[in-house]
């Protein structure tokens, strides 16, 4: 993230709308690169405690087979 704000900033303030329009780009590539690792550390973890508790509901539940029927 920082490398590419780093090449980002220089080009922003250019003159010519090609630079600034690549200086926005780099700008939307950084963030999106910090996104995954955040994704990971947060909300990653939710989805992971809201399964395991399903799953740990699932274990207590009796299962009961029955022959299925022909109409």
């Amino acid at each position: 993230m920082l490398v590419l704000n780093g090449i980002a900033r220089p080009l922003e303030s250019s003159s010519n709308e090609i630079l600034e329009l690549l200086s926005t780009g780099l700008s939307i590539a950084a963030w999106v690169t910090l996104w995954f690792p955040i994704n990971l550390l947060v909300y990653d973890r939710w989805y992971a405690r809201r399964d395991q508790k399903i799953y740990e509901a699932m274990l207590g539940m009796e299962i009961a087979l029955a022959p299925a029927t022909r109409a």
